[in-house]
Protein backbone atom coordinates (compact mmCIF):
# COMPACT_ATOMS: atom_id res chain seq x y z
CA UNK A 1 0.00 0.00 0.00
CA UNK A 2 1.66 3.70 -0.89
CA UNK A 3 0.61 6.16 0.90
CA UNK A 4 -1.60 9.42 -0.60
CA UNK A 5 0.84 12.77 -1.20
CA UNK A 6 -1.33 15.68 -0.54
CA UNK A 7 -0.85 18.83 -2.50
CA UNK A 8 0.43 20.53 0.73
CA UNK A 9 2.78 17.96 0.94
CA UNK A 10 3.84 18.32 -2.68
CA UNK A 11 4.19 22.29 -2.38
CA UNK A 12 6.07 21.71 0.55
CA UNK A 13 9.02 19.51 -0.99
CA UNK A 14 8.97 21.93 -3.97
CA UNK A 15 9.51 24.75 -1.90
CA UNK A 16 12.30 22.63 -0.03
CA UNK A 17 14.02 21.69 -3.47
CA UNK A 18 13.81 25.54 -4.45
CA UNK A 19 15.61 26.26 -1.08
CA UNK A 20 18.62 23.79 -1.96
CA UNK A 21 18.66 25.15 -5.91
CA UNK A 22 19.07 28.83 -4.76
CA UNK A 23 21.75 27.83 -1.70
CA UNK A 24 23.84 26.10 -4.26
CA UNK A 25 23.02 28.23 -7.11
CA UNK A 26 24.13 31.23 -5.32
CA UNK A 27 27.43 29.26 -4.54
CA UNK A 28 28.32 27.96 -7.64
CA UNK A 29 27.36 31.53 -8.60
CA UNK A 30 30.39 33.29 -6.34
CA UNK A 31 32.58 30.76 -7.16
CA UNK A 32 32.55 31.76 -10.77
CA UNK A 33 33.45 35.22 -9.54
CA UNK A 34 36.38 34.54 -7.54
CA UNK A 35 38.88 32.66 -9.61
CA UNK A 36 41.05 32.47 -6.49
CA UNK A 37 38.96 30.70 -4.90
CA UNK A 38 37.59 28.23 -7.70
CA UNK A 39 41.73 27.58 -8.21
CA UNK A 40 41.79 26.72 -5.09
CA UNK A 41 39.03 24.21 -4.32
CA UNK A 42 40.30 23.45 -7.98
CA UNK A 43 37.12 24.25 -9.94
CA UNK A 44 37.59 25.46 -13.70
CA UNK A 45 33.93 25.17 -14.95
CA UNK A 46 30.37 25.20 -13.34
CA UNK A 47 27.37 24.86 -15.53
CA UNK A 48 23.68 24.57 -14.11
CA UNK A 49 21.30 21.67 -15.73
CA UNK A 50 17.75 22.47 -15.75
CA UNK A 51 15.13 19.64 -14.78
CA UNK A 52 12.72 18.30 -12.49
CA UNK A 53 15.74 17.83 -10.21
CA UNK A 54 18.66 20.44 -9.80
CA UNK A 55 22.05 20.18 -11.10
CA UNK A 56 25.39 21.09 -11.75
CA UNK A 57 28.02 20.00 -14.16
CA UNK A 58 31.34 20.42 -12.44
CA UNK A 59 34.73 20.66 -13.88
CA UNK A 60 38.50 20.11 -12.10
CA UNK A 61 41.74 21.12 -13.14
CA UNK A 62 42.97 17.47 -11.69
CA UNK A 63 40.58 15.48 -14.45
CA UNK A 64 39.54 15.82 -18.00
CA UNK A 65 35.75 14.64 -17.69
CA UNK A 66 32.91 16.04 -16.01
CA UNK A 67 31.50 15.70 -12.66
CA UNK A 68 27.39 15.90 -12.47
CA UNK A 69 26.41 16.78 -8.80
CA UNK A 70 22.14 16.11 -8.78
CA UNK A 71 19.74 16.91 -6.33
CA UNK A 72 17.85 13.76 -5.93
CA UNK A 73 15.59 14.14 -2.44
CA UNK A 74 14.82 16.75 0.03
CA UNK A 75 13.29 15.73 4.00
CA UNK A 76 12.32 18.89 6.31
CA UNK A 77 13.66 18.31 9.37
CA UNK A 78 12.69 19.77 13.09
CA UNK A 79 12.54 23.38 12.82
CA UNK A 80 15.71 24.86 15.04
CA UNK A 81 15.56 27.75 17.01
CA UNK A 82 17.89 31.05 15.75
CA UNK A 83 20.61 30.76 18.66
CA UNK A 84 23.15 33.57 17.33
CA UNK A 85 19.62 36.01 18.21
CA UNK A 86 18.03 35.23 21.23
CA UNK A 87 16.34 38.32 21.53
CA UNK A 88 15.06 37.62 17.87
CA UNK A 89 13.83 34.40 18.73
CA UNK A 90 13.18 33.30 14.73
CA UNK A 91 12.49 29.51 13.64
CA UNK A 92 14.61 28.24 10.98
CA UNK A 93 13.67 25.49 8.85
CA UNK A 94 15.97 22.80 8.34
CA UNK A 95 16.63 20.55 5.54
CA UNK A 96 17.77 17.20 4.84
CA UNK A 97 18.96 16.47 1.02
CA UNK A 98 20.61 13.76 -0.77
CA UNK A 99 22.87 14.21 -3.93
CA UNK A 100 24.28 11.93 -6.15
CA UNK A 101 27.41 12.75 -8.27
CA UNK A 102 28.20 11.08 -11.29
CA UNK A 103 31.55 11.10 -13.27
CA UNK A 104 32.13 11.18 -16.92
CA UNK A 105 35.60 10.56 -17.98
CA UNK A 106 37.26 12.21 -20.96
CA UNK A 107 38.48 9.05 -23.77
CA UNK A 108 41.62 10.45 -22.66
CA UNK A 109 41.96 9.17 -19.21
CA UNK A 110 43.32 5.78 -18.38
CA UNK A 111 40.31 5.42 -16.32
CA UNK A 112 38.22 5.02 -19.06
CA UNK A 113 40.03 1.86 -20.35
CA UNK A 114 37.89 0.58 -17.02
CA UNK A 115 35.12 0.81 -18.42
CA UNK A 116 32.74 -1.94 -20.37
CA UNK A 117 33.04 -2.06 -24.35
CA UNK A 118 29.30 -0.46 -24.40
CA UNK A 119 29.87 1.65 -21.81
CA UNK A 120 32.85 3.42 -23.97
CA UNK A 121 30.56 3.38 -27.11
CA UNK A 122 28.03 5.21 -25.83
CA UNK A 123 30.25 7.58 -24.29
CA UNK A 124 31.82 8.15 -27.58
CA UNK A 125 28.56 8.76 -29.44
CA UNK A 126 26.10 10.79 -29.89
CA UNK A 127 24.54 10.55 -26.48
CA UNK A 128 27.22 13.14 -25.12
CA UNK A 129 28.16 16.85 -26.66
CA UNK A 130 31.65 18.47 -27.29
CA UNK A 131 32.36 19.00 -23.40
CA UNK A 132 31.79 15.43 -22.62
CA UNK A 133 29.03 15.86 -21.01
CA UNK A 134 25.14 14.13 -21.57
CA UNK A 135 23.08 15.69 -23.92
CA UNK A 136 20.18 14.70 -21.45
CA UNK A 137 21.30 13.83 -17.84
CA UNK A 138 17.92 12.56 -16.33
CA UNK A 139 17.88 10.04 -19.51
CA UNK A 140 21.67 8.45 -17.94
CA UNK A 141 20.02 7.21 -14.86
Amino acid sequence: MKPNVTKKQNESQRNDIDLVQRILDDMFILLSFDKQACDRIGLTKITPVIGKMPGWYLWTKDRKGAYYLRLIDTEPTETKADRTRPSQNKRFAWVVSDFILRYYPSPDEPLFEEYTFVERQVRLGPCFDHTGIPFRPEMMH
